[in-house]
């Protein structure tokens, strides 16, 4: 069971390519409180503007010395001031899922101090721009935590912060198993930490790993939630959440030749569509449900790549492309919803697990 998970998390990274104390986190400071490093070098061209938080990673050391770390990164719409506001402590630890709180001060994100053989929690921090114009993080905090109990398996696997400040909630996934039996859990939780509310659960009493929970995401307005059921018996599904009724509501079926969905976001304010990855033998695309209920059939303009996030106006959807074997160049794209209107942002992007300010 446990090697059926880590091979489904494999899989997902390929696809896309808790309490602590402050001393625990590495935050990019120097003794000038200047940002140490990022993605690009030094380039820092004008006072940074952070909205796009992302994924990626920094490399220290070369050869036998190689050492790779994992980083929360942010950068303007444009994609300059390329920014690493936080960089893990070890080689070993993984880091996922960031997403702004409601007001943009704030990122979560889910953090695995070795991997998947150690303890997991979400953790937040403020972000801000200091006096040189640069990025920078503070006032960690753990929102979450689940410890490791060996030979066991129990992780925070996806985590969303909600959309609207007063609700004041983070939704997210723990999954736990002994190797004969499974369980996936669906919770929420303030955003100051406290106890966890259990939305829902399933549980797989063959420890085969059939059926789990993985990314979620909020409506505009927190009435709903909309998570991903991977199943190998019921078929993978977006299912919808009703916060008010504590039922899911809406089952939404995975479209004819479709091997396994990725990210999805919920569009804003303004709007009511799902953006998700649909991944088939042909590759990754983004697809669309509007609006997402009963009977709404997915659709696609065939637009390749993945972790796509809509802009606070809904006017472009942000994603991450793949290089193709037809010359398609990949990197950081957006496009206009529902259109293959698509405008290269970086070609050199590297990062990955996007989420825009809302």
């Amino acid at each position: 069971m446990k090697n059926f998970y880590l091979s489904i998390v494999a899989i997902l990274i390929a696809f896309a390519l808790f309490s602590c104390s402050d001393s625990d986190l590495t935050s990019n400071y120097d003794s000038d409180n200047a940002a140490i490093t990022n993605p690009k070098g030094g380039n820092i061209t004008s006072i940074a503007n952070p909205v796009i938080a992302y994924i990626s990673s920094v490399q220290s050391g070369s050869g036998k010395n190689k050492a790779v770390y994992q980083t929360i990164g942010v950068m303007d719409t444009t994609g300059l001031n390329q920014t690493n506001v936080y960089t893990a402590s070890t080689t070993s630890e993984l880091d996922r899922y960031p997403t702004w709180s409601p007001d943009g001060i704030s990122l979560s994100w889910i953090k695995r101090i070795n991997g998947y053989s150690g303890p997991s929690e979400i953790v937040a921090a403020d972000i801000s721009v200091n006096s040189n114009g640069v990025p920078v993080a503070g006032n960690y905090r753990t929102i979450a935590k689940v410890p490791y109990e060996s030979p066991n398996y129990f992780w925070i696997s996806n985590q969303a912060w909600c959309s609207l400040a007063s609700t004041g909630k983070v939704a997210f996934v723990v999954t736990y198993g002994t190797g004969t039996s499974g369980w996936t859990y669906l919770y929420t939780v303030s955003t100051s930490g406290g106890a966890w509310d259990m939305l829902s659960s399933i549980y797989d009493p063959i420890g085969t790993g059939g059926e789990y929970y993985m990314n979620l995401c909020w409506s505009p307005d927190d009435s709903k939630i909309a998570i991903l059921l991977h199943s190998s018996s019921r078929g993978n599904k977006i299912l919808i959440y009703d916060n008010q009724t504590r039922t899911f509501t809406d089952s939404i079926p995975t479209p004819p030749g479709i091997l396994g969905f990725g990210p999805l976001d919920w569009s804003r304010n303004g709007m009511n569509s799902l953006a998700f990855t649909a991944n088939s033998s042909g590759g990754s695309y983004i697809y669309y449900v509007t609006p997402p209920t009963n009977g709404t059939i997915p659709t696609t303009n065939g637009v390749s790549g993945s972790f796509p996030s809509w802009s606070p106006n809904n006017s472009s959807l942000l994603f991450k492309a793949f290089p193709s074997s037809g010359g398609i160049k990949g990197g950081l794209k957006k496009m206009i919803p529902f259109t293959t209107n698509v405008t290269t942002i970086s070609s050199s992007f590297t990062g990955f697990s996007l989420n825009w300010k809302k």
